[in-house]
């Protein structure tokens, strides 16, 4: 028959259980007790545990998964889902947490400035990737960010400075 994988029950016979997320969520545990890393487990974990209404559980799995691979997707998916919610303070929270914890927080650093530009908040982005320029300034998608800030702050010259700094 049709098999997820060795030794599991057949996909129709899944989905036709009564809360397959249930189920989906422990097989997904099972995978990264093997295999920590597998960052599709650690990702699906969190939607699974969005689909039994326990957010707190998947925020904590994208946590886990950024702590155990640092993986910006885990960022990426902390911050769509807190737009989703219309709740992007608690991204900020959220990453502010990870910044405080991280043994290498660059990346959770300049999310941060990622997401405040997205929130219009071009003072607290300029801040944040400010804080981060001698350890990123290598970065194209660093200079492209301050550049797309500089441009919305009607500060051509030094958007087109950043622009040009992408192309080097």
């Amino acid at each position: 028959g049709s098999r997820c994988m060795p030794g599991s029950i057949s996909a129709t016979a899944w989905l036709s259980t009564p809360r397959p997320q249930a189920e989906a969520a422990a097989l997904f545990r099972s995978l990264l007790a093997h295999e920590p890393r597998f960052i599709p487990a650690r990702i699906m974990l969190g939607e699974a545990e969005l689909l039994e209404d326990r957010e707190a559980e998947a925020i904590a799995a994208w946590r886990a998964g950024y702590q155990e691979t640092g993986s910006p997707v885990f960022l990426q998916r902390i911050e769509d889902y807190f737009i989703e919610q219309e709740e992007p303070m608690r991204a900020i929270e959220t990453l502010r947490a990870l910044i405080a914890t991280a043994g290498n927080d660059l990346l959770p650093r300049f999310y941060r400035g990622r997401l405040y530009y997205r929130l219009e908040m071009l003072e607290e982005a300029t801040k944040q990737l400010g804080g981060i320029e001698e350890r990123i300034k290598s970065s194209p998608t660093y200079h492209f960010l301050l550049g797309r800030i500089h441009h919305r702050r009607g500060d051509l010259q030094r958007a087109v400075e950043s622009f040009g700094a992408c192309l080097r």
